[in-house]
């Protein structure tokens, strides 16, 4: 991690990169706002900007506006005289993070702002990341080796109680310094700080217990900083063996790391109770499939019997039969298989569907349109999922219209938002406004005997599962429009999207 000062004055910037050095930071100096650019264009590991604001050619507003266009998790700090302050505080609202006046321990007062930096961008890299881990004790690993690297604290621990009124005990407690894990599920003792925040839900920072003979979990720790977890009869804490070392800055970081923890614990059981659900809409598919696939060679059999049905209509029945089990054995292979996501052709995707529709129906009159730029991007996802998802599109449209409309599938790409917006357009009866709130439910069906209310309510899970999102609008007798958009990387399931990104 590297910082990076900013002033046409050389002499500044050499005190300052002098003593701030000293704190073991890599620091990097610019004399214009051109040359700052240029160093943050060629060096990845820049993560805070510090820039005096009064400068020629380029002042320090318009660098660090210039600045965050090119690395948008910049951390930046302004400095400046006593005579360019309110200046100076109004770049403020075009993006700064920090401001630093000259006036008196200019040096000091730099590192702290840096120190604060480097606090806030090593926490919400931590937060990313810790979003993409499955495991508790993953998530925990993590926090632990990141604030090690930080070097800024001697200990940290997580206190839990697994139920109101239970025992609450340490599950977590590490000595940052040597990296040794202390031992955990000791019981926390009544006057305990990890218990107080536990049971009252209350920050607790010295001196809050100054008069009341309370202590600390730490027997040896003399500072402490203990926060709530949100949703959780937990507690985080953070602690130095010496007195007075905390800043209201240590309080707020750790305030923002109990945030990202707790939506990581809470993404971590959301993520295991959608694979117990799909697990168990698997074995139900599984079952269900292989029970329309028994009375589908009863009818086939038939088919062929004759019934005295005419020679074109058996022809078309053993034609639709023979398509049901393609699919269904299909299916059932990638229910058993699942497949890994994998870079899908978006083009290739739509036409595939809609050459599946015609084949499906060949006596169906409706007139398929679609318009796509000539090249759209891949996606990672499952292939079949997207290709079940707009088939049921196709379908819904098809029956609004009597199989005799007009249908639009309309593509487009839109590079600034990174995804594909999805139109599918009928101009059939329409629905009415009462049964738009329900028409994704399980179940709910406007189609009558013979539907079941799957289609639509699996299209906007496999929209979903591949991190997008659809939604429709309809009028009765003007029909009915489904826009789907799918970002091109990243936000969807983790069974989907590769959780392995590259790490910002």
């Amino acid at each position: 991690m590297s910082v990076l000062l900013v002033d046409d004055k050389p002499e500044v910037t050499s005190v300052l990169q002098l003593n701030l050095e000293g704190e073991g930071w890599k620091i990097l100096t610019a004399d214009s706002g051109a040359a700052a650019l240029r160093l943050l264009n060629q060096e990845d590991e820049i993560e805070v900007l510090a820039s005096d604001f009064n400068m020629p050619e380029m002042d320090g507003a318009q660098l660090i506006n210039q600045a965050l266009a090119m690395k948008p998790g910049l951390y930046t700090i302004v400095f400046t005289g006593f005579e360019d302050r309110d200046y100076a505080i109004d770049s403020l609202r075009v993006g700064a993070d920090d401001f630093v006046d000259k006036e008196q321990e200019f040096s000091s007062k730099m590192a702290q702002a840096i120190r604060r930096g480097i606090q806030q961008v090593a926490i919400e890299r931590m937060g990313r990341k810790l979003l993409q881990l499955e495991d508790k004790r993953d998530v925990l690993d993590y926090v632990f080796r990141t604030l090690r690297d930080l070097e800024r604290f001697d200990g940290f621990c997580l206190a839990t109680r697994r139920a109101e009124g239970e025992t609450c005990r340490v599950e977590r407690a590490v000595d940052l310094r040597s990296g040794e894990e202390l031992p955990s599920h000791s019981e926390l003792s009544a006057d305990s700080a990890y218990r107080y925040v536990i049971d009252s839900g209350k920050v607790f920072l010295p001196p809050v217990f100054a008069n009341t003979g309370r202590r600390a979990v730490f027997e040896d720790s003399k500072s402490i900083i203990v926060v709530p977890l949100l949703g959780e009869q937990s507690a985080l804490g953070i602690e130095h063996r010496e007195s007075g070392r905390f800043k209201i800055e240590d309080l707020r970081f750790l305030q923002r790391l109990a945030q990202w923890v707790s939506l990581a614990l809470a993404n971590i059981r959301l993520l295991r109770e959608r694979r117990r659900r799909e697990a168990e809409q698997g074995l139900l598919a599984h079952a269900l499939l292989h029970e329309i696939n028994n009375p589908l060679n009863n009818i086939a059999m038939l088919a062929q019997g004759g019934g005295g049905l005419e020679a074109k209509d058996l022809e078309d029945l053993i034609a639709n039969v023979n398509r049901i089990r393609r699919v269904l054995n299909a299916s059932l292979e990638r229910i058993q298989s699942e497949g890994e996501p994998q870079s899908v052709i978006l083009d290739e995707v739509l036409e595939e569907t809609i050459s599946r529709f015609r084949e499906y129906y060949p006596r169906s009159r409706v007139e398929i349109e679609y318009e796509a730029p000539p090249v759209l991007p891949s996606l990672h996802g499952k292939r079949e999922m997207l290709i079940y998802a707009f088939m049921n599109l196709l379908q819904n449209g098809a029956e609004a219209t009597g199989h005799c409309g007009r249908l639009t599938v309309h593509a487009n790409f839109v590079p600034l938002r990174q995804q594909v917006e999805l139109a599918f357009t009928d101009d059939g009866h329409g629905v009415a406004q009462e049964r738009l709130r329900k028409i994704f439910d399980y179940g709910y069906t406007t189609g009558g005997e013979g539907h079941f209310g799957q289609g639509l309510a699996l299209t906007q899970e496999f929209v979903q599962r591949h991190g997008g999102d659809i939604t429709v609008n309809s009028r009765e007798g003007a029909g009915t429009t489904f826009r789907i958009i799918l970002p091109i990387r990243g936000g969807g399931d983790s069974s989907l999207v590769d959780a392995g990104q590259t790490e910002a």
